[in-house]
């Protein structure tokens, strides 16, 4: 009697880059300078430069890519 075959394992999950966290002031225009921090417990989401110290804030929900939501709402409210 033969050995009976086993299940093949199914391949590993492909991991997902880190988005950004850091980008471009549109207030100073200043390099890597805005900063986004997100508040999961008060889901508050906040963006602020560490140069000109203007800051952002914005109720957020539980989205994967915050980050970069919460910097194109700080663009958009620009306008």
């Amino acid at each position: 009697m033969g050995k009976r075959k086993s299940a093949a394992k199914p391949p590993p999950k492909k991991r997902m880059d880190k988005l950004d966290t850091v980008f471009s002031c549109p207030f100073c225009n200043h390099g890597s300078s805005v900063e986004c921090r997100i508040d999961m417990k008060n889901l508050i989401g906040e963006a602020s430069c560490r140069i000109c110290q203007e800051n952002f804030s914005t109720t957020v929900n539980g989205m994967p890519n915050l980050c970069i939501k919460l910097y194109r709402l700080l663009l958009i409210s620009l306008l």
